[in-house]
């Protein structure tokens, strides 16, 4: 067995604690290459795998404790603001309340979107919102009541896509139904006294 200075002695240009020799080339700008790396499946016959592996209960507990904490803050926020417990109760239990309703208008809009049954956007006059939906029944080779239905909103909102529900109910009980868009009213004229 030898000894560290017999290792020395051999080749005593060998540094034993770097395992480089002691009057090797100046550094330049490329890397050293690094014989020991692994290649994938080259390694002992086994599968090279990630150093790092991204684990799916370390992402979720990281996004709930993002989430807590952007929540902290905005509650914080909030308070600085001077709006109480009870607003924010009241605008979490009303958010609670559209996600519920959530269901159920996807599948209105999912309905008047991709059914046949709907006609879109056909125009009846000159003006850009002079147009309609029409909803139609499964069967119309036979004559059918119709039904115009003109959507609210004191001449300065309103959309003819508000009435699907009512025309798609309409529309299964062999009615058609035209929901009409109209022009608003741009500007109110000033009252003189």
């Amino acid at each position: 067995m030898s000894t560290l200075t017999d290792r020395r002695r051999m080749s005593p240009d060998l540094d034993l604690d770097t395992a480089e020799p002691l009057n090797s080339q100046p550094e330049t700008d490329t890397p050293p290459i690094n014989r020991n790396r692994r290649v994938a499946g080259k390694t002992n016959g086994l599968r090279h795998r990630p150093s790092r592996q991204r684990s799916l209960t370390r992402d979720i507990g990281h996004v709930a404790a993002e989430t807590y904490l952007v929540t902290r803050l905005a509650f914080t926020l909030l308070q600085y603001l001077g709006i109480g417990y009870r607003w924010i109760t009241q605008l979490l239990a009303l958010g609670c309340y559209a996600m519920l309703l959530m269901p159920g208008f996807l599948q209105v809009a999912y309905y008047y979107y991709f059914t046949r049954k709907v006609k879109r956007s056909i125009v009846y006059g000159d003006q850009p919102r002079n147009r309609l939906d029409l909803y139609l029944p499964a069967d119309i080779d036979k004559p059918k009541p119709v039904l115009i239905f003109v959507t609210g909103g004191a001449w300065i909102i309103g959309y003819k896509a508000w009435g699907s529900l009512l025309g798609l109910q309409l529309a299964e009980r062999d009615i058609i139904v035209a929901c009409i868009d109209y022009r608003y009213l741009v500007s109110v004229p000033a009252v003189q006294d």
